[in-house]
């Protein structure tokens, strides 16, 4: 008898910026490309980059997600090199 391989289902954190990156992230969970994934579209509260990615934070550390992504929107880079130190690039 051969046995199937188990599909397990992964859960992803998608910090957003605000109410219009959420409703962006809830439609592309509609396509059948994710299907085996769990996608949480959450916005943390504050707006700035930094907000974002401290909300990010705390949603990875009270939680059981597999990965978490931010999105921002990049209309304000200085706020975003602020947010990130000297080089720009967010880790």
């Amino acid at each position: 008898m051969i046995m199937k391989k188990r599909q397990v289902n992964k859960t992803v954190l998608i910090q957003c910026e605000g109410l219009t990156e959420k409703h962006y992230i809830n439609e592309i969970k509609l396509s059948n490309e994710f299907r085996n994934i769990t996608i949480r579209p959450d916005i943390g509260g504050r707006t700035d980059p930094l907000g974002v990615i401290e909300a990010a934070i705390r949603g990875y550390e009270s939680n059981n997600y597999d990965k978490v992504y931010i999105l921002i929107d990049y209309d304000k880079p200085d706020e975003v090199k602020k947010s990130s130190g000297a080089s720009g690039e967010l880790h």
